[in-house]
């Protein structure tokens, strides 16, 4: 069915305004979203950063409760890819829908009026003519343009506890041994990286993977991989979804990383998106060792991010990962 689909999509170009989201309450903290493609052609539009996959929340909402932002406690996920299935396609002038539970993505343990709007960047979505030329890895992707939709007022009587849509499934005897493997290797891989970092904010590599120099950039940089490199407190956990390396919930203090079918087939150290690289680049997502994002994927798009937005390649995952992983090619 997406081949057939695929096939009858135009080429064209488009723009934001071509996809407007509306959202509506449900019950409680759940609320409908809906997606419209006004384009007279199809889209074909990347789901990671999107609330469009019953598999991973995503912080797609900005949730104010009386003025003040509510933590995000959903997941953050390496992904690998993209394959077919990470795609969502919209045909000429399509509304899909959506049911979101707030709850399980943001804090709503507290009584009261909150005012939600969905507030997200696509990342890269394409119109194709061929599904060969659907892009098929994270080389790509960079924030192409951003959704917003109308505001809602959301008013609880009672705290909403948040509901965990995924549970780990035991790990084998050999992803045990696998996993404690890329663990001694990240120690490694951070051991020197956190020596290499001392050396400053002007050498090649940091350059090429943070950016400009600036002494707070250099600063935060140094002390994020310092607390990656001194945290203890970590447990490896299994999971079968394939077309990811890994998953965490930042606001989770006993340091839970969930390791997934992509995580398995990587080199364990030397090279790119390697075990190593994914448990560095997964303790870097909590919020009390580096509360890093996910604004870009991929070597490609976090060099570009590096030399175009400093700032955020400072608080994107990947940053830190390839950073680490470069002192190993």
């Amino acid at each position: 069915m997406y081949l057939l689909l695929v096939l009858l999509l135009g080429v064209s170009v488009c723009s934001s305004r071509e996809l407007t989201a509306t959202i509506k309450l449900v019950e409680q903290a759940t609320i409908n979203v809906e997606i419209t493609n006004s384009a007279e052609y199809g889209i074909a539009l990347l789901r990671w950063n999107l609330p469009l996959d019953n598999r991973f929340q995503s912080d797609s909402f900005r949730v104010l409760l009386q003025g003040a932002p509510v933590t995000y406690i959903g997941s953050i996920v390496k992904y690998a890819g993209p394959y077919l299935n990470d795609y969502v396609f919209f045909a000429p002038n399509e509304t899909k829908s959506y049911q979101v539970p707030l709850e399980n993505s943001y804090d709503f343990s507290q009584p009261g009026e909150y005012d939600v709007v969905m507030v997200t960047d696509v990342l890269d979505y394409e119109i194709v003519d061929d599904v060969h030329s659907l892009p098929h890895t994270r080389e790509t992707f960079s924030p192409y343009s951003g959704i917003i939709s109308n505001s809602l007022q959301i008013t609880t009587t009672e705290g909403l506890a948040q509901k965990i849509l995924r549970a780990p499934v035991p790990c084998t005897s050999s992803q045990t041994t696998q996993l404690n493997s890329a663990g001694s290797s990240q120690k490694t891989m951070i051991t020197r990286a956190v020596s290499r970092i001392h050396e400053g904010g002007h050498t090649p590599t940091y350059l090429e993977w943070f950016g400009a120099n600036s002494d707070a950039r250099w600063t935060h940089i140094r002390d994020v991989l310092g607390r990656v490199n001194s945290n203890t407190v970590v447990v490896y956990r299994c999971d079968n979804e394939q077309g990811v390396f890994a998953y965490v919930y930042p606001t989770d203090r006993a340091h839970n990383i969930y390791c997934c079918g992509a995580f398995w087939t990587a080199g364990v150290i030397g090279g790119f998106d390697t075990r190593a690289g994914t448990l560095v680049h997964e303790l870097s997502h909590f919020d009390n060792i580096g509360a890093t994002q996910d604004y870009v994927y991929g070597t490609g798009a976090a060099r570009n991010l590096a030399s175009t937005n400093p700032n955020q390649a400072r608080a994107n995952a990947d940053n830190y990962e390839y950073f680490c992983e470069s002192l190993f090619k």
